[in-house]
């Protein structure tokens, strides 16, 4: 017969007790932007990701609130005050009293009680990635990409040094801190890549100002040839988007608005890296009155703008030369001073 020693049957109900414990976060805003506050976690389905709200409640007139969830294990999961969110790693019994600054959400937050610390950590790893963020965009103008990326990459030494630390110092989340330590290293390197882009695509608008636009050349809503050459006579605004571009989508009244109030000049909407079908019926949706659609053997023409990203804005002359192949977004109210 094999038996079982009284330490392990305790630890075996530890474990369990553990497993079933719910975990709870109160606590303070000032100044809230909304009257509810929410858990809530990423849940991997067939069709993507999907948020569940895992706990919510209402602020009471002194922005005070308290959220309780049952968790069967350690996990990181996200509080949302209807405005900005923040992640926090909850596990089994925590206690956590949490105070902010709705204005200041990131830089206020402040945790105690029992998880408190293990959140404190996290804050402070969250605000250093952002403040690296911040830095590389706000110095990308004031010094040359050698001092600014020597830059980058101490500040992100010394924030994967940190994060060794708490691996150390909160065990719990050692799996989870890994996985922040590769992508701090992957996100510096994604943003070097993006100012060099940067810095290329404002060459590369100098270099072409004043010259003939390639003709650019899709098919129309009816299934038609369509190509940039039939709107020569006019000014004419390229507005590069697709279907399931959310800020494309967010530019689209402000453009419309444009083309109502500017009949002298061509709007032509065209849509890049898309299904033609999904493009045909917001296309009709929409109701801009130049619509085109590119097929992918017909992006090479596109890369020669660099066109890596969208929305993306392009302003040509009555002759169909480049005014500017990286024009303002018509929300700014600086694109039609291109006319």
């Amino acid at each position: 017969m094999r038996y079982i020693s009284l330490s392990t049957i305790i630890t075996f109900f530890l474990v369990q007790t553990c497993f079933s414990q719910s975990a709870t976060l109160s606590g303070q805003i000032q100044a809230p932007t909304g009257d509810s506050v929410f858990l809530q976690t990423n849940v991997k389905t067939s069709k993507g990701f999907e948020t569940v709200i895992l706990a919510s409640a209402k602020l009471n007139n002194k922005g005070e609130f308290t959220l309780t969830t049952k968790l069967d294990s350690a996990q990181l999961v996200s509080f949302f005050d209807g405005t900005e969110t923040t992640s926090l790693f909850l596990v089994p019994g925590d206690n956590i009293s949490m105070t902010m600054h709705a204005a200041i959400f990131d830089e206020s937050i402040i945790y105690s009680g029992k998880g408190g610390s293990r959140n404190n950590a996290l804050a402070s790893l969250a605000l250093a990635g952002e403040i690296n963020y911040l830095m590389g965009e706000r110095l990308k103008s004031d010094l040359d990409t050698t001092a600014l990326f020597e830059l980058m990459d101490d500040y992100a030494r010394k924030t994967i040094n940190a994060i060794a630390y708490y691996a150390l110092a909160f065990p719990e989340m050692k799996t989870h801190l890994e996985k922040s330590s590769k992508q701090t290293e992957a996100s510096t390197k994604r943003q070097k890549e993006s100012i060099l882009s940067e810095l290329a695509l404002e060459i590369l608008r100098k270099k072409l100002a004043g010259s003939p636009v390639l003709d650019i050349t899709g098919v129309d809503l009816d299934g038609k040839t369509l190509s940039l050459s039939a709107f020569k006579g006019k000014t004419t605004v390229v507005d590069f988007w697709a279907t399931w571009c959310g800020p494309c989508k967010t530019e689209m009244p402000y453009l419309k608005k444009l083309e109502e109030e500017y009949g002298d000049v061509n709007f032509v909407s065209v849509a890049v890296w898309d299904k033609e079908e999904a493009w045909k019926d917001m296309a009709k949706r929409l109701g801009f009155k130049n619509n085109m659609f590119i097929p992918k053997e017909n992006n090479e023409a596109l890369a020669q703008y660099k066109l890596e990203y969208i929305p993306r804005y392009m302003v040509l002359d009555k002759n169909l030369n480049i005014v500017d192949i990286d024009a303002p977004r018509p929300s700014s109210n600086k694109l039609q001073k291109l006319f």
